[in-house]
């Protein structure tokens, strides 16, 4: 599947800036300091105490830096971005990427010898060193250069894998590293792509779409996605928790495994990373630099707004907040005293500063809190570093690759009088920096690839980069003469890493021991004992042993080694599992994480896990929140796979006196949830069962009676109406048929006959779609756009669609682009001719047309307060604005501050002529022919979470999805000028700019 999204030419930045203002009447002044030597520069920095910074490289041997990778002899491989910013995107003819060896030959700290290893590439933004070259990733490659002559240049490459998308230049692949799994790991923004492999055509292709990558380049096929929520960089703690940065999002914990939750393909999940950072998304930077021109023309013309009293103090300052964080970086070495050691430190180079947080575990993830309270690690006055990526090296050293630049923003987000002013290309400068703690001693030289008695010995380095290189080094050379070092290192170290580390060589090496695990899993570091249970998993399906010991950690002190326990569970049999499942239930059900841990390793003992924990009666009696949610998750994953007579059994124990009734409904929910999800419906349960099931059926419905008088009570509060609906949801058609007409009416509260279409879009039955069009005209747009993914929702009610069209119920301006671009494109022609001969009668396929006919609108003068009903009425569904609405698409105040009124009318009436890859519409069809659309707002392995308005998520299973396709339209509807007249625009347009402080 090709996707092909153009570009939205607001708020995409590779640093993740805003936009600027308009086009100005008189020329702009927007002119900097000019460019500093280093020797300048360096006088500029305020460091953290304790360490000092000296020069390792600068123009012209280095020029625009963005990576760099360290080898085994401590040469340096750093890619060139000259090519940056490319309009922002990364397609085109390009060839002006380079990669530069750096050799500091009298080991004097500054690298004075430079070459150039490979030019004539894209934009190279990730090395690897591998045997005897390099991996790169040059989207929408991945490579390998080698020098096969040792002259310091590439003259072999091949492709190892390719399909990695371009289309926003700051969401590329990039940053490897090695994993305790013995992989490369890599972040692959959220461009996504198709992935297949150069060496060998049969490995199947690979969908990304925010996922990242692990793979070894030695095995053709092994390209796997894992866990992703990154833009740029990927930094490991001792252990191996893996952390990265998107923007203003500075720190964001990968916390579960993506080949791990795949296991069970029944399993829905959101995302599988989290923002951990206490202070926020958008924190506060202390910059100690000047504000640029730019930013200070921008603040002074929303100060002199007249609504600059209601704007928020962030937005009447120039910045001074995370916008463009990258390359997170883990202290983790000897080197570095506290308090900084363990500390992570990040990039924020629109601030000219690298920010310092510390961790904390919280469960079965982290918290990160602010370093310092006032002050950042690095800060400069100088406007042009530009600090994008952080590494730390054999010696113990930390290099800051400053990209050195005026301007970093992309044209993206500047309108034509700044474009017209600002330098955005390279401006052949760029500088490395070395950080140095004080006091550190001069490292001994890291031993050859060939020494693998020296390699061992470094596994216990208090430098996590040397003992991450001898890991990668005995496995990529194979160094199996290392085998009893190595298992004696596993047993006898007096360094917890140093053992963890010992343990994984060894299972790279296929040479892991069942009773090393077994000793590993008695160790007194939670660490080694979290990866024990990991490898654990080669021997718990056929050793006793092996699977006790495992099995005795479900009370471990500790929460990841109890989410690892919950993992293993997954491989061996139900019997086997079951009960220490129930246990981790038990202790853990409310964590959210442990939940998906837990559920990932019931595929096949769900059913009889469900069954077990409900013929306690305690937690039938007394279930808490979290509880009731796992239960509700558990009955969505397994009841489908139930007999009858477990089916029978299941819902006899939610009839029982004492059954609390909020878990009741929790359960219920879920198996109606879990029918849905095959493209079946609960209704299917009701339909000719047996005896036994009938029985317990029949024993429900006084609970679906007394649900439906709730729903139908104007007095129950609306919580209450909401929960007896939902559980309409797995009741008899019958009932939610006879009171739908009743709660669709336009007196009932928007919650409840939203609630209402729900319920209905779960059922198959053909009379949903004339319930449906029956209540139509009363609809608010809100309400419509339920009700349109209602009707969407299964193939069978397209029909009912284009016949309340041909009658005037349903406008084609209540449709999305998206959906009546799926009407033009049905399989039967004769529906297909009726919906061009609607469309030709009832509106303006030309939006350039419609655009110049609501021309008169800019001469104008709209009322703001008639322009926020507008708002309210038809744009607050799917955007957030002025504490209002719901933020589904882009951020509305950041997108259309500092653009003029002919800029949001063009783009509120042909919302589809740029779209961000980000906010492309999805359309998904399952097997059994429902249809979903939406943004999408998070994948994992077994489902894929689809956005639409007010917030509603559809999530989707995998192993049920038909096909899937990405839109060239924008979700945001064509056709507003059928319902927004010209005076409502005008007054539309004044309400945006004034609350933009325009």
């Amino acid at each position: 599947m090709k996707l092909t999204p153009v570009i939205l030419s607001i708020g995409t930045l590779i640093f993740g800036a805003i936009g600027l203002m308009g086009q100005n009447a008189k020329p702009l002044d927007l002119s900097n300091p000019g460019a500093l030597t280093p020797a300048e520069e360096k006088k500029t920095f305020k460091l953290a105490s304790g360490f000092k910074i000296e020069l390792a490289a600068s123009e012209p041997t280095i020029i625009d830096p963005v990576a760099l990778a360290e080898d085994e002899q401590g040469r340096l491989f750093v890619t060139e971005m000259i090519g940056y910013p490319n309009g922002g995107v990364g397609t085109g003819d390009v060839s002006s990427g380079r990669i530069k060896l750096l050799e500091d030959k009298d080991k004097d700290g500054f690298y004075e010898t430079s070459t150039i290893f490979a030019e004539g590439l894209r934009f190279p933004i990730g090395l690897f060193p591998w045997k005897k070259g390099l991996i790169v990733a040059n989207a929408p490659d991945l490579i390998y250069l080698e020098d096969t002559n040792n002259d310091g240049k590439a003259d072999f490459s091949k492709v190892l894998f390719t399909g990695f998308h371009t289309y926003n230049i700051q969401q590329m692949l990039n940053s490897f590293r090695w994993g305790l799994d013995n992989q490369i790991h890599a972040v692959a923004g959220s461009n996504g792509g198709t992935i297949t492999s150069k060496e060998n055509p049969k490995m199947a292709p690979v969908e990304l779409r925010g996922r990242g990558i692990r793979f070894r380049p030695d095995i053709p096929d092994s390209l796997d996605p894992v866990t992703g929520g990154g833009q740029y960089g990927l930094t490991m703690d001792s252990f191996g928790a893996l952390f990265s940065s998107t923007n203003s999002q500075h720190l964001r914990h990968m916390v579960l495994p993506d080949d791990q939750i795949r296991r069970n393909p029944y399993l829905a999940v959101g995302s599988m990373a989290l923002d951990i950072a206490e202070h926020g998304a958008a924190c506060k930077v202390f910059r100690i630099s000047p504000f640029e021109a730019w930013r200070v023309e921008r603040t002074s013309r929303r100060k002199s707004s007249e609504l600059a009293k209601k704007l928020p103090a962030t937005e009447l300052v120039p910045g001074g907040y995370s916008t463009s964080s990258c390359s997170p970086l883990l202290l983790d070495s000897d080197s570095v005293q506290a308090p900084y050691r363990d500390s992570i430190i990040i990039c924020e180079p629109a601030n000219n500063a690298i920010m310092r947080d510390v961790l904390e575990p919280k469960g079965v993830t982290f918290v990160s809190r602010r370093g310092d309270p006032e002050k950042e690690f690095l800060a400069s006055t100088d406007n042009w570093f530009r600090p994008v990526h952080l590494n730390l090296c054999l010696d113990g050293s930390i290099l800051v690759l400053d990209f050195y630049r005026e301007v970093i923003e992309t044209p993206l987000s500047l309108p034509e009088d700044m474009k017209a002013v600002l330098p955005l290309k390279t401006q052949g400068k760029g500088r490395i920096w070395r950080i140095t703690p004080d006091g550190m001693k001069k490292a001994q030289p890291f031993p050859e690839a060939s020494n693998f008695n020296g390699l061992v010995a470094e596994l216990e380095s208090g430098n996590q980069t040397r003992r991450m290189m001898a890991q990668k080094l005995l496995v990529e050379r194979n160094q199996v003469g290392a085998k009893d070092l190595l298992a004696d290192l596993a047993l006898k170290s007096q360094s917890p890493q140093a053992r963890m580390h010992a343990l994984c060589t060894l299972d790279g090496l296929k040479l892991l021991q069942e009773k090393q695990v077994i000793q590993a899993l008695a160790d007194s570091s939670p660490g080694v004992r979290l990866h024990a249970v990991r490898l654990s998993n080669k021997f718990i399906s056929q050793s006793d042993a092996v699977f006790k010991s495992v099995s005795n950690l479900v009370g471990d002190q500790d929460a990841r080694v109890r989410c690892q326990v919950a993992f293993a569970m997954g491989n061996v049999g139900p019997e086997k599992s079951k009960d220490t499942l129930i246990k981790l239930v038990k202790s853990d059900g409310e964590d959210r994480w442990m939940q998906t841990a837990i559920l990932s390793s019931s595929a096949q003992v769900g059913g009889r896990l469900l069954l077990d924990l409900l013929e306690d009666e305690a937690i039938g009696a007394g279930g808490n929140i979290g509880q009731e949610a796992f239960l509700s998750r558990l009955s969505a994953v397994s009841s489908t796979r139930l007999e009858n007579a477990e089916m029978a059994k299941l819902l006899k124990f939610v009839q029982r006196p004492n059954f609390k009734s909020g878990l009741r409904a929790a359960i219920l929910e879920g198996i109606a949830q879990s029918q849905v999800a095959i493209g079946n419906s609960a209704e299917d349960l009701w339909e000719n069962p047996d005896a036994q099931l009938k029985t317990a059926l029949d024993g429900l419905r006084p609970l679906f009676d007394n649900a439906a008088m709730t729903a139908r009570l104007s007095n129950a509060s609306i919580a209450n109406r909401l929960s007896a609906l939902r559980l309409l949801a797995m009741g008899p058609f019958a009932v939610i048929s006879q009171l739908a007409p009743e709660l669709l009416q336009a007196q009932t509260p928007p919650a409840i006959q939203t609630a209402t279409l729900q319920v209905l879009s779960a059922f198959k039955k053909t009379e949903v779609s004339k319930i449906i069009l029956d209540a139509w005209p009363s609809f608010s747009p809100s309400l419509r756009r339920e009700a349109v993914e209602t009707l969407f929702s299964r193939k069978d009610r397209i029909e009912a669609i284009i016949n309340g069209m041909e009658k005037g119920i349903i406008q084609p301006s209540h449709l999305e682009a998206s959906r009546i671009d799926q009407l033009k494109k049905l399989n039967q022609v004769s529906l297909q001719q009726k919906v061009v001969a609607i469309l030709a009668k009832t509106s303006s396929t030309n939006r350039k047309q419609v655009v110049e006919s609501y021309a008169k609108v800019l001469e104008m003068k709209g009322d703001h307060i008639k322009g926020k009903e507008v708002f309210k009425k038809n744009c607050a569904t799917c955007h957030k604005f002025d504490d209002m609405g719901y933020q589904v698409g882009p951020d509305l105040l950041a997108a259309i501050r500092g653009k003029n009124s002919e800029y949001l009318l063009i783009a509120i009436l042909d919302p589809s002529r740029e779209v961000d890859p980000r906010y492309v519409n999805y359309t998904i069809e399952t097997k059994q022919g429902r249809v979903f659309s939406g943004l999408l707002a998070s994948e994992s392995g077994t489902s894929v979470n689809l956005k639409r308005g007010e917030n509603a998520e559809d999530t989707i299973l995998r192993n049920q999805i038909e096909s899937i396709q990405a839109s060239a339209k924008s979700l945001m509807p064509e056709g507003l000028d059928m319902q927004v007249k010209l005076e409502d625009m005008s007054n539309l347009l004044a309400y945006l700019l004034q609350v933009a402080g325009k």
